[in-house]
């Protein structure tokens, strides 16, 4: 079972500095339309600052769902969809994207 959320836009902490984090926030905003993820230690402050800024996300249990997710969401929509994983799962969801040889 996956879950969306999406939290109206509320007023919450922003650090004095700019952070990685946010700066990557930023980006996905600017460029995609939906993020769909395994959170994990690796991207939890990503999503904290997309979430709370209103941005669509989609929770999934698996890798591979988050990039099935962002796929059908792609071809269903025409817009980016991005899966985003925990730095742990990387290489795996590297080789998950690899174009498949006809």
């Amino acid at each position: 079972m996956t879950t969306t959320v999406s939290v109206p836009l509320a007023p919450y902490f922003v650090p004095a500095a700019p952070t990685v984090s946010m700066a990557v926030a930023e980006a996905l905003r600017a460029r995609t339309g939906h993020l769909f993820g395994l959170m994990g230690n690796g991207n939890a402050h990503l999503i904290s600052h997309l979430t709370r800024a209103g941005f669509p996300y989609t929770s999934a249990r698996h890798e591979a769902a988050t990039v099935t997710m962002a796929d059908a969401y792609h071809r269903s929509t025409g817009l980016i969809g991005h899966s985003n994983q925990s730095h742990a799962c990387l290489p795996w969801v590297a080789t998950t994207l690899q174009r498949p040889r006809n």
